[in-house]
């Protein structure tokens, strides 16, 4: 007889298919495993005796579940690092596991040098940038000086980081044709509303 609030007898081939749904269900062995009141390793063996049996389809290849890896050349993997950053945001991104995309980077011959490197120079690019057209907005809308950017901490911290990573606020402005009291946005032309 059946305890009640208790799955099925374990060897059972109803208990094979509801381990195989919980476990398609939730994803992961532990969580079927947690769900079902047994151990994950007994939902990993049911669920092989439900393939094998035919009670249920087949599992697909671990490929098709793997998600695509992000890295599939060079050429590829260089302009993705320096478009995120980092190999953490790529993973965040793609869904691709870090340790598979560390292991292309070695492949590829890219070191922890580099890779600082590129990071560096994404947080030169882009973080400086982002962070300045957020200033600049939250701020008035036009580009201010460098006395102004003093004025506000904000402003200082702002300033400390592109002096950092762009030896002076002067060649920032150079790079990004940014001249000082002039809007930051182009707004249309006409009568307000």
């Amino acid at each position: 007889m059946r305890r009640v609030g208790r799955p099925p007898r374990v060897h059972t081939p109803i208990m094979m298919v509801v381990a195989y749904d919980a476990w398609r269900a939730h994803g992961t062995l532990r969580k079927a495993a947690a769900q079902l009141q047994l151990s994950h390793e007994r939902v990993r063996q049911l669920v092989g005796q439900a393939v094998s049996n035919g009670l249920v389809p087949p599992l697909p290849p671990k490929d098709t579940v793997r998600p695509l890896n992000p890295f599939c050349d060079r050429a590829t993997t260089m302009h993705l690092l320096r478009q995120y950053g980092t190999t953490v945001a790529i993973s965040r991104l793609t869904g691709c596991s870090i340790t598979r995309l560390r292991a292309r980077l070695a492949e590829y011959g890219l070191r922890n040098r580099q890779l600082v490197a590129l990071y560096r120079d994404y947080r030169k690019r882009i973080v400086a940038k982002r962070r300045y057209d957020a200033f600049v907005t939250n701020h008035g809308g036009a580009h201010p000086t460098t006395t102004e950017l003093q004025r506000s901490a904000e402003g200082r911290n702002l300033d400390a980081f592109i002096r950092r990573h762009w030896r002076s606020t002067l060649a920032f402005r150079r790079a990004h044709r940014i001249r000082v009291h002039t809007p930051a946005f182009n707004a249309p032309m006409g009568r307000a509303a």
